[in-house]
């Protein structure tokens, strides 16, 4: 049987009692999933579209189960995808409500991209009241494309967190990219200018976190942009077979929020293991 749920990685915002509008506020933690969206039309021409790699991974039959509902099985070694359309995003977007999912993150890319027709799809529907978004957004976005992450945080179904502030997420800024901003002091003029744009366009002022792939990264990169909080991408290593004995949390601050993220290795990604690639595993849960 195909999986119908989203082969994404889940998101849980615990002790910041986030709201999708700026008004009430739930007394419940926030669940999103990260879209990192694969399932794409591949187009004409395209040899290293990622749709492919996915096909690629999943042909054999024994990883056949884990395709998305819209996918069809050619053999046992054949696999199309035959990703996003209006009507793949409406039944998505109905089995993410169904589900008690509040919001989905979706990792940014050019515009152009085959790997933003979810994101077009998603802000074409009608139903898109159902399910909130936030972005994920790279280096990139924050140097060149302050009006387009504005833009997004003024729909009314863009999620908000911490009294109304739209939630942003950092993705993978290195200290590599900082230098490449002109340095840190220049680095935090680039994100303060962004801060600066959404209070002007009465967004208010974006919650940012740093997402990154470990906690001591994350927290300097934090310190340098000005950002909120941090989080992880993807945990890889660090304990073996068994794990990681911990997970590493700063110290409490008494008066100030604690917010702790929980991130669930989506289908996909189990089946390619560590860090999308295929020599590695990564531990299951059924939740």
């Amino acid at each position: 049987m195909k999986r119908t749920a989203l082969r994404t990685a889940v998101v849980l915002l615990m002790a910041s009692y986030g709201d999708r509008s700026v008004a009430a506020e739930p007394a419940r933690p926030l669940i999103g999933a990260i879209r990192w969206d694969a399932w794409h039309q591949v187009p004409a021409g395209d040899s290293n579209a990622p749709a492919l790699a996915m096909e690629r991974s999943l042909g054999p039959k024994p990883y056949q189960h884990r395709l998305p509902f819209f996918a069809s099985v050619i053999s046992d070694h054949e696999v199309r995808v035959n990703g996003y359309t209006p009507a793949i995003i409406e039944q998505e977007i109905a089995f993410a409500k169904a589900g008690g999912l509040d919001y989905w993150a979706f990792l940014l890319y050019d515009t152009n991209s085959p790997m933003s027709q979810a994101l077009a799809l998603y802000l074409a529907s009608l139903r898109q009241d159902d399910v909130s978004f936030c972005a994920i957004a790279q280096s990139a976005n924050f140097a060149k494309e302050s009006a387009r992450l504005v833009g997004m945080m003024a729909k009314t179904n863009y999620v908000r967190v911490a009294g109304g502030r739209p939630l942003l997420y950092a993705f993978r800024i290195s200290q590599e990219q900082i230098l490449k901003l002109g340095g840190p002091e220049k680095a935090r003029v680039v994100f303060d200018r962004l801060r600066a744009d959404a209070v002007a366009a009465g967004c208010g002022n974006p919650y940012i976190v740093v997402m990154n792939d470990n906690v001591v990264g994350s927290a300097s990169i934090a310190k340098v942009i000005g950002a909120d909080a941090i989080s992880d991408y993807a945990v890889s290593g660090h304990g073996g077979k068994n794990g990681s004995p911990s997970l590493p949390l700063h110290p409490y601050r008494p008066g100030e929020p604690y917010i702790l993220g929980i991130f669930l290795t989506g289908a996909y990604q189990e089946i390619l293991g560590d860090l999308h690639n295929l020599f590695g595993d990564t531990n299951a849960v059924h939740v």
